[in-house]
């Protein structure tokens, strides 16, 4: 790579890594500040300072580890609002209450950094995946009201409010007037827009716009945090208060009896960072068009967020709109998410001075955007995206939540979808497809009167390839129906079910199976059974009696069932009784004719041919089962078949095709070709081997017969 295109991508790095830091200071000091609110407003400022020293953590251990180099970390807005909610309800005082505070900032973080790294290295972060869409949008959506709470109780509308006319008193109303409307313009404006540079830049605007409105009014600064309109940084003059941002008598402080109070609500915060995590991972795959190990994600994000909590400060994982707004500039380079880290950390240490000046209903205004966001995007948009009754689940579990709490919300919402997937996997069809053996045929070779009898009677035969997970919901539908098809004209000489593209079976679905074969059993109808599993073997031979279950035909793949089941309808067949029209039927030999009259043509070339290419044939005998010839074996020849059968066989020994007598295996081909699978013979077989000398000999010296031999190959090429 030339200087300048090393030059170019520094530089991009650099400016949207700033932009990215500019956004993340943006968001967080709101969101960190109301976590510090309320009794804990004396520490605003070294809380607010915490916050972002977590956010710098985490961001630089997301920027080193992650699989998209690019890639930019924070702590999920949803986390900070559920611990601004946890802050709101300590019921302490002073040093303590923001000791437990810390300490309960770590405990989540450290809890949630070993949740997500236990996945990431059972390797069971994709299990995540499987997570129901339904209960992460009522999960989402319900942080997006929280945000409204918090937003409206901040700037003085609470519903405490002995007389509704205060909201009109001066102060208050300019409070959630400036809120109001710089969130609901900034919410319509990113709307329309969609520019990185919208947040920074309304922030230190509508800053700057709310300094004028003071100085227009004659409000001085003091006044105006006396009023509630500044964030009112007096952690430095509180009695009391805790000076040093990281002291380590901080925890030695703490009401743990008060922290433990608080597990319920921070599993609900656990759980609401890893449903960001699979969110956001999922997001930035789709719009990213890329694919991430997720178990090395899982991984990284915990050791992030377990540094974080080693200093007190909040969980975090990768963040979506910085990340993808990198991928889509072609930033792939740690350097984006290094300079983020250390923009936020700069913050940290050297901005105490400014964020004592931030309004507090530029707050307000932020958490309502904030709030709006994600209401629209997880309880509005995806009204769009979802069927009615799972868009139903989402507002239940939402308004759950609301007025019941994150765990009852789980609760309920996790019942909820249980019995909604378990109704539509009942309502699913077990049955992938059906076909008879007229219309499909095993790989075996057989004589041409046994072709057309298959062709006439092969839909005695009758064949059912199942799916998925057959339960108790399913079992009993598929049963009546294979019960059903035992009264079908003419009446089936075997049905053969398939379990190959089935993930299991329940206790439930055995027993509806074992009823089913009892039943053929009765009405003489053979069961052949392929693809079963040990579950479903044993089960079956403890519920069914000896007799009914030796008669059944297990085999290890459909071809091999499929060929058992055309073996019972060529036996029926051939030994019907007298006084039915099987033995001598009149349409057979109109079916046999024309096959048969193809066949001893192409024998009688066949003899002809290896009468004339006797000087040169190698005759070649194979006992059953023996290789003719081994899998990836370099073709040594062209063997035509004289006598018996040979197929080809996978890897896992299941046939592919058969061939018998007058047709041919392999080439006379000297390059490189190899065979794709095994060929042996499945019985005592003869073979005439034609070597690529021998060929090369007759295309120099005998051109008309070596013409002949290739149009034979050419027709006749089997294996």
């Amino acid at each position: 790579m030339n200087s300048g295109a090393t030059a170019g991508r520094v530089s991009s790095a650099l400016t949207l890594g700033l932009i990215a830091g500019s956004n993340v200071v943006v968001t967080v000091v709101p969101l960190g500040s109301v976590v510090f609110s309320g009794a804990l407003a004396p520490y605003s400022i070294p809380g607010t300072r915490l916050v972002l020293l977590g956010n710098a953590i985490v961001c630089l251990f997301i920027a080193m580890g992650s699989g998209y180099r690019g890639a930019v970390g924070m702590s999920p807005p949803a986390t900070l609002v559920i611990l601004a909610g946890i802050a709101a309800t300590l019921p302490l005082q002073s040093d303590i209450l923001f000791a437990t505070m810390v300490a309960t900032i770590t405990i989540a973080a450290l809890a949630t950094g070993l949740a997500t790294m236990l996945l990431g290295s059972f390797k069971l972060a994709n299990l995540m995946r499987f997570v129901p869409f339904p209960l992460a949008c009522g999960f989402v959506a319900r942080i997006g009201g929280l945000c409204f709470k918090i937003a409206f109780s901040l700037m003085g509308v609470t519903a405490a409010l002995p007389n509704p006319g205060l909201l009109l008193q001066p102060f208050t109303a300019l409070n959630w007037a400036i809120g109001v409307a710089y969130g609901l313009g900034l919410f319509l404006l990113t709307r329309r827009r969609k520019s990185p540079l919208i947040l920074p830049a309304s922030f230190v605007l509508t800053i700057a716009a709310f300094y004028l409105v003071l100085s227009f009014l004659g409000v001085s600064p003091a006044e105006a945090e006396a009023e509630g309109l500044l964030l009112a940084g007096v952690s430095e003059s509180a009695d009391g208060g805790l000076r040093l941002l990281l002291d380590p008598a901080i925890l030695g402080l703490a009401d743990w009896a008060v922290v433990a109070a608080q597990v319920p609500i921070l599993l609900a915060l656990v759980l609401m960072t890893v449903l960001c995590l699979v969110i956001y991972l999922g997001a930035f795959e789709l719009a990213g068009n890329l694919e991430l190990d997720w178990n090395s994600e899982f991984r990284i994000t915990g050791l992030a967020s377990m540094a974080a909590g080693g200093f007190g400060t909040p969980p975090g994982c990768l963040s979506l709109p910085p990340s993808l707004r990198n991928r889509m500039f072609g930033v792939d380079t740690r350097l984006a998410g290094i300079t983020t880290a250390l923009f936020v950390a700069t913050v940290c240490v050297f901005g105490n001075a400014a964020l004592r000046l931030v309004p507090t209903p530029l707050v307000g205004g932020m958490l309502l955007f904030t709030g709006a966001m994600l209401l629209d995007a997880w309880l509005v948009q995806v009204r769009r995206k979802l069927p009615g009754p799972e868009f139903g689940i989402v507002v239940l579990i939402f308004l759950t939540i609301l007025f019941f709490g994150f765990l009852a919300g789980v609760g309920v919402g996790a019942a909820v979808l249980v019995v909604f997937l378990l109704t539509r996997l009942a309502a699913l069809d077990p049955v992938e497809s059906r076909f008879t053996a007229r219309q499909r045929r095993s790989s075996r070779s057989r004589p041409i009167p046994d072709q057309a009898i298959l062709r006439m009677h092969g839909e005695r035969a009758l064949a059912y390839e199942l799916r998925g997970y057959i339960f108790f919901g399913t079992a009993h539908t598929l049963a009546d129906g294979l019960k059903q098809s035992l009264q079908s004209d003419p009446k089936p000489t075997c049905i053969l079910l398939d379990f190959g593209n089935t993930t299991g079976v329940d206790v439930s679905a055995v027993n509806a199976l074992g009823r089913f074969i009892l039943a053929a059993h009765h009405s003489g109808t053979r069961v052949a059974l392929s693809g079963t599993s040990r579950e479903l073997d044993l089960g079956l031979k403890q519920g069914l009696p000896l007799s009914v279950h030796d008669g059944l035909l297990v085999a290890a793949d459909t071809d091999q069932a499929l060929e058992r089941c055309e073996d019972l309808v060529l036996a029926a067949h051939t030994h019907a009784p007298d006084d039915e029209p099987a033995r001598v039927d009149s349409g057979l030999l109109e079916v046999v004719a024309d096959d048969l009259a193809a066949y001893l043509d192409r024998q009688i070339l066949f003899e002809d041919l290896v009468a004339d290419l006797d000087a040169w044939l190698e005759p070649l005998d194979f006992a059953t089962g023996e290789t003719i010839v081994a899998t990836g074996e370099k073709s040594r020849g062209a063997l035509l078949l004289a006598t018996g059968r040979a197929g080809r066989f996978d890897a896992a020994g299941s046939r592919l095709a058969e061939c018998g007598p007058g047709e041919v295996i392999g080439d006379v081909n000297v390059g490189e070709r190899r065979t794709p699978g095994e060929v042996r013979a499945t019985e005592p077989c003869r073979a005439l081997l034609l070597t690529p000398a021998a060929a090369a000999w007759l295309e120099r010296n005998e051109e008309a017969l070596a013409l002949r031999f290739y149009r034979y190959v050419v027709a006749n090429a089997a294996l």
